[in-house]
């Protein structure tokens, strides 16, 4: 009595975003032929599943596994045929369940998994590895920076620091006394993104600020730069003083008043004139 055999199949392998497949044939050894495997799988090939082969024999007797890389996410599997995923720069093969719960993932971890159809038509995980592994991101720590650091991260009230996934970004703002370039205008707001060594980039240098490019100490004082604002130092016969109340400035000192002129030279009707350094009386008719 003929009696049919049928190789058991998985369904369409699972669908691992951040990851490169290939497939290994679980019955390429002991002296089976694979040549109706290749051409099967180059079947599938010509409906929109590219195969490339590992070797250039086009049939053969083999004692160890062939594998076949597929341009595309997912494809069906026989029994005994092992999926071996590779995650993608920035991921790794890790429970799924750790994003999920917000773990930090570092970088170092494993970046393969082998997935192998089972007899019972099931995939199964080999290894030591969780059964919901997948390509999961690495994660960068965004922290409070050392004391003495010109920027600082954004963060929510009461937040010291958040776990940002590969690719994603946080803001960070120089702190008052910088900005990006250094004059009192330009932007102190900016990003940087997680990378694959699970480290924040540093694209970004805040600038120490010139607030004498702000100066109003004039032709008659030089200006110093300070932390927050800067500060003149006048030439003799100059004061400073305040415009708007705020901005320093190099003025004149009228000595009539701080000299009492204006009242010495009053003596017989006479009239103070501020000079520079002093101050000079003119005298009515009569007086000298």
């Amino acid at each position: 009595e003929r009696q049919d055999f049928h190789c058991i199949i998985c369904p369409v392998s699972p669908d691992h975003s951040h990851a490169e497949v290939e497939l290994e044939d679980g019955h390429a050894e002991g002296g089976f032929l694979v040549q109706l495997e290749k051409r099967s799988l180059a079947h599938q090939g010509r409906s929109g599943l590219k195969v490339r082969r590992a070797s250039s024999t086009s049939s053969f007797l083999v004692s160890q596994l062939q594998r076949w890389r597929l341009r595309r996410k997912s494809f069906v599997a026989k029994y005994g045929d092992k999926l071996y995923y590779t995650c993608e720069p920035g991921y790794v093969a890790a429970s799924g369940s750790l994003r999920l719960k917000g773990a930090h993932v570092s970088p170092k971890g494993t970046q393969t998994f082998v997935l192998e159809c089972g007899s019972d038509g099931n995939y199964a995980v080999l290894g030591n590895m969780a059964t919901d592994v997948t390509c999961i991101p690495v994660t960068c720590e965004v922290v409070q920076p050392s004391a003495g650091a010109v920027y600082e991260p954004v963060f929510q009230s009461g937040v010291s620091s958040v776990l940002r996934s590969y690719t994603d970004k946080h803001p960070y703002t120089c702190k008052p006394s910088h900005s990006l370039d250094g004059t009192p205008s330009s932007a102190r707001t900016f990003e940087e993104t997680c990378l694959t060594s699970g480290q924040m980039s540093s694209l970004n240098v805040c600038k120490d600020i010139d607030w004498c490019i702000l100066s109003k100490c004039g032709p008659n004082g030089n200006c110093s730069d300070g932390v927050l604002s800067y500060s003149c130092s006048c030439e003799a016969g100059y004061e400073v003083t305040l415009v708007d109340s705020v901005m320093e400035t190099c003025t004149e000192i009228d000595e009539c008043i701080t000299l009492g002129g204006a009242s010495l030279c009053a003596v017989g009707g006479g009239n103070c004139t501020n000079k520079l350094l002093g101050y000079e009386c003119v005298c009515t008719v009569g007086y000298e």
